[in-house]
């Protein structure tokens, strides 16, 4: 396939985090410019932390119909599944993308 691309292919592999703070490309001779941990954390936590608390709320109902699903560890991979899945593919996308030029301002 690589002699019909117009460009060449450019392959990168990186943890989930890593996908959403992606290194600002920098000036000529300098490294590219990557945010702050204390920003990255505080932008994970704001999302996860109320989805610790809307989400288990969410399934309380379907825990109590369902008893074995409430069950002590099977509920917390449940929640815990549900949470990841909302932070990866619907907020943090996103949100990263709405707090970006704060992430990677120069203080």
């Amino acid at each position: 396939m690589q002699p019909h691309l117009e460009v060449a292919e450019q392959v990168s592999v990186g943890a989930g985090i890593d996908y959403w703070f992606q290194p600002e490309p920098a000036a000529a001779g300098e490294p590219p410019m990557k945010p702050p941990a204390w920003k990255q954390w505080l932008i994970t936590t704001s999302v996860i932390w109320p989805l610790t608390m809307v989400v288990p709320w969410a399934f309380g109902p379907v825990f109590k119909a369902l008893p074995a699903l409430g069950a002590y560890g099977v509920a917390h991979g449940i929640l815990a599944a549900v949470i990841v899945a909302i932070v990866v593919w619907l907020i943090m996308p996103r949100y990263t993308e709405l707090v970006h030029d704060w992430l990677f301002r120069k203080e």
